[in-house]
Order: structure tokens, then sequence, then C-alpha cells
């Protein structure tokens, strides 16, 4: 099941709805918006006065991803300061400190589990981008031949897009061919689980494999959830590995207090 959103948890928590004056808003202005429990930068594309938008009036585009991730949201799903609200109903302390604790579902690792991170933006400032076949297909298989459980995560969860390129030519390697025609293999890849449906403190996950592709430089920079999720696995005495441009997520990271996880390691790197 998938995990509640947290405007769905505060409407729910509410007994009286918030008013939102969205008449600051304007198309191209950049705000937050969440999806999926994660606020992201987040663009307005449209501001609707139609009856049938007033719960979900402004349609936000996230910079970084196909259009189609484009979504309705309203006032309790976004953050910008032109948005103006009026003051909620009083609400008791106890109430609103229990509902902020309510931790969220998260999905079943099954034992001995590996979990390999995808990107999920298609574009990089205007280009068409995505992840880099290979560098999924290829560890992907090294797992499963290991004995390991393998879970595709991504940012965002559902379908992961494919960097075209990574298809054509010697790019479009054995491996990679071999995981476009299993239907196991990519099925997990086109129903990605979400990075914060998944409890990265389970002693069921033995490590985690960040890939990728031109897209990683879009939302695995200053990503939260990628940042904590290796910081658990690391911390716990697992594995934490990445290739080409997913290293990127590895910037963010500290073992200790301000110290990198790479601190007094040997680094090694191929551009």
């Amino acid at each position: 099941m998938a995990p509640k959103s947290r405007a769905a948890a505060r409407q729910q928590g509410q007994q009286q709805p918030v008013t939102f004056d969205y008449s600051g808003l304007e198309i191209g202005m950049r705000c937050q918006a969440e999806s999926d429990g994660v606020y992201y930068a987040a663009e307005v594309v449209q501001v609707s006065t139609a009856r049938n938008r007033v719960r979900a009036p402004v349609k936000v585009h996230f910079p970084g991803y196909e259009s189609t991730w484009d979504t309705w949201v309203g006032g309790e799903q976004l953050r910008s300061k032109a948005l103006k609200r009026s003051a909620p109903a009083s609400r008791a302390p106890a109430e609103a400190a229990a509902a902020a604790r309510e931790p969220r579902p998260k999905i079943e690792m099954k034992p001995n589990t590996v979990v390999i991170v995808s990107t999920s933006a298609a574009y990089l400032k205007g280009h068409q981008t995505g992840l880099w076949l290979e560098e999924l297909a290829s560890p992907y298989y090294k797992f499963k031949e290991a004995g390991f459980e393998v879970v595709i995560a991504s940012a965002r969860g559902g379908p992961v897009p494919i960097d075209a390129a990574s298809m054509k030519g010697d790019d479009f390697t054995a491996a990679a061919k071999k995981f476009m025609l299993d239907g196991d293999a990519f099925g997990d890849l086109s129903h990605s689980i979400r990075l914060n449906a998944i409890d990265f403190k389970s002693d069921t996950i033995k490590a985690v494999f960040v890939c990728g592709g031109h897209g990683a430089c879009a939302d695995f920079i200053k990503s939260p959830v990628l940042k904590k999720a290796i910081e658990t696995v690391y911390g716990a005495g697992n594995a934490v590995a990445a290739v080409c441009h997913g290293l990127i997520c590895l910037a963010q990271c500290k073992k200790t207090g301000w110290i990198s996880p790479c601190e007094g390691l040997d680094r090694h790197g191929l551009f």
C-alpha cells in the first residue's frame, strides 16, 4: 500500500479546512509542490478559477521531469510566499503532535536485499535524458547471480525513463539487451519503488547501488530522502556503491558529524 501523503494526513486531522488565496500566484512562478509526501522544486503553469478545481486549482510542472508528471495541487501541497492562507481552526497541541508523529507505512523487503536506485528525471536543462541502462542492467544480474534479492527504486517511483543513447550501438550491451527482453526485470523497472516507501533501517537491506545517467544530475542533488538512505545503510556497516553520474549523490552524505563517507578511502572515477 502506498504511503499516505503529508497533505492527506493534515487534511484528515483538520476539523475545518484552511482557506487559501491563490491570487498572488502567477504563471512561471517558482514554488515547491508536494508529491507523495516529498516537496519538489516546481513551476506554476496554470491557476484555474473553475468550480471543479476549487480543491486543487494550481497546475505545476516539476523541472527535470516530463510534462506527464504535471499535476494539479491545492494550497496544502504548495509552498510559496505568494500563497496566502487564513489561520486554521484551533487544534489541541497534543492532537497535532500525534498526527505529526504518525509513521508512514513502508514496503516490506525480503531478506538479503540489494536496493538499486535509479533517477526518475527524464530531462536535464531541457534535454531528454534518464537512466543509462547498462549501469542498471549489469549490476542487476550480478547481484541476482550472487544470490541477492534485488529491488529497483527511484526518486519518484513508477516507470523509469531510459536515455535513448544507452540503447544504441556499442552502448547497448548484452546485459542491457537481455534486460529489455526480461519480463520480470523490465517489470521491476516499470514499477520501481519510491525511495521514501523503503525502510532503509531494515536489517534485510544489505547494500544500496546508485545508477548513473544524466538524469541523476537533476534529482540526486540535494535529495534528503536519498541522503538519509545512504547514510543509514552505510552507518549500519553495509555496502554503498555508485557508478558514473550516480556518484553525485555522495557529495551530500556524511558519515559522522561533518565527515564524508569517502573520508580516508581510496576513490576511483572514470569519465
